[in-house]
């Protein structure tokens, strides 16, 4: 089905991003997919109708009441690892909406209004947060299936390759990319955006790191002077180590979890995305619009398996 499709790329949360939104979804938009799975959006259509009701604001409670019920949920219904996994995740959303004060969900909300006030349908084309949550939690199993696999090798240049065209458009030939330098600067209001998500948490953070310190009674220049010292002082081959050893710490992090973390949160729901919009567009059919409300970083390899899979059938 010769169908238009809009990948949306957001920064979740921010005002730039809503307004996105708003030009993107358009009169003439059949179908809007979301980046959601149905208890996501069971959620956000709650929030919305709070926001909406003056009697049900009052019974808004504190993030923190939330964020422990989500938790405890979880684990009692998933198990400590996805407990875990979701007690991570939602403390850093929480605490960084808190710094920033982005919206979670925005760029959602302002599309499901677009979309009801055009009358499109709503597709949602996203894994279930269930499902995620529990992947995220076994990281450090998929890490040794990874290890262990006979295919280790490609495993691993896959989600190194999925990583690479998420940031820099690399390796998805002629597919158009999204370059996430120029896509954090590409107006003023989307530069006020970047410098809400990164000045309050770097200053926070440096708040929390020197406060630390100052209560421990820990001199930080004078461990970094020590340090430099100590370096200096060694010999050629204590230096070589020094660097081997360094080197090999972050490659083995990179990947026993960097990796696998990127195959959970990118590659794999990358193909349940994908797979999702393709229904959009069958939905949609021929000559049909289809605008698809995603994560910045998962744009690129989306538009890559939509438009460059020789196996579909359809033309997007």
């Amino acid at each position: 089905t010769e169908c238009r499709v809009v990948l949306l790329g957001c920064f979740h949360g921010t005002e730039s991003s809503a307004k996105d939104v708003e030009e993107a979804v358009t009169a003439d938009t059949d179908i809007v997919a979301l980046e959601l799975c149905t208890s996501r959006f069971v959620d956000l259509k709650r929030e919305m109708l709070k926001e909406q009701n003056e009697e049900l604001q009052s019974e808004r409670k504190p993030w923190l009441v939330d964020y422990w019920n989500m938790v405890s949920k979880t684990t009692s219904q998933r198990g400590l690892p996805t407990g875990f996994a979701a007690a991570v995740l939602g403390g850093f959303s929480g605490v960084q909406s808190a710094l920033s004060g982005f919206s979670p969900g925005l760029e959602f909300t302002r599309a499901l209004e677009m979309a009801e006030s055009y009358n499109c349908e709503i597709i949602l084309a996203d894994q279930d947060v269930d499902e995620t949550l529990r992947r995220v939690g076994s990281l450090p199993q998929i890490s040794v299936e990874n290890l262990l696999s006979n295919d280790r090798f490609d495993r691993w240049r896959l989600h190194q390759e999925t990583l690479l065209r998420a940031v820099a458009g690399i390796g998805s030939g002629k597919t158009p990319q999204v370059q996430l330098p120029m896509f954090l600067i590409r107006n003023p209001s989307a530069i006020q955006d970047l410098l809400r998500l990164t000045i309050p948490p770097t200053l926070a953070m440096w708040t929390v790191i020197l406060g630390t310190a100052a209560i421990a009674g820990i001199d930080l220049t004078a461990n970094s002077v020590a340090t430099q010292a100590y370096y200096e002082a060694a010999t050629p081959i204590e230096q070589v180590l020094h660097t081997v050893t360094s080197t090999g710490i972050l490659a083995l992090g990179y990947v026993g979890l960097a990796l696998p973390a990127v195959g959970v949160i990118l590659t794999e729901r990358d193909d349940i995305l994908a797979n999702g919009i393709k229904t959009a567009c069958r939905r949609a059919g021929k000559g049909g619009k289809v605008v698809a409300i995603l994560g910045l970083l998962h744009v690129n390899s989306v538009a890559a398996k939509v438009m460059g899979s020789p196996s579909e059938s359809e033309t997007v």
